[in-house]
């Protein structure tokens, strides 16, 4: 039985999955600007960034922009929840659907460029922004309510 193992790289804690793919589980001591990594190392190991767990950075007032990689192919519902200084974010995730509530009462955000694969946004994905600009992908299908 494989377990999980758990560690902090630049701001980050990762937790590792069987697939030898690592997911942000908490960005909570993160600030500024913040790039997750294609990848990571630890303990002599290189791990891919291919998830962002569901309130990872939320509540977060210390990040002011985000650029997530493209090896991410999941993001978290309330991922960056009320995250108050954030203002930019910079998405090329291989993620198809937006699950909600990510960006919520961001009251600072206003430019959003999202994913080329991206088909679907989720409820209430944007809500309480202060978006002024909102790069969408030809792929779109479908804008959830109160996005």
């Amino acid at each position: 039985m494989l377990f999980a193992d758990d560690f902090v790289y630049a701001n980050l804690k990762y937790t590792t999955n069987s697939d030898n793919s690592v997911t942000v589980v908490d960005g909570k001591r993160a600030s500024g600007e913040v790039i997750i990594p294609f990848d990571v190392r630890n303990k002599n190991k290189v791990y891919v960034v291919t998830a962002i767990e569901h309130n990872a950075f939320e509540g977060n007032n210390a990040i002011t922009a985000v650029t997530i990689p493209s090896s991410v192919s999941t993001i978290g519902y309330s991922a960056f929840n009320g995250c108050k200084s954030l203002r930019r974010v910079m998405d090329a995730s291989r993620v198809t659907e937006m699950q909600g509530f990510e960006y919520t009462d961001c009251t600072n955000l206003t430019s959003v460029t999202l994913s080329g694969a991206l088909q679907k946004v989720g409820y209430r994905s944007f809500a309480g922004t202060a978006l002024t600009q909102l790069v969408l992908p030809a792929s779109m299908k479908e804008i959830g309510s109160s996005a």
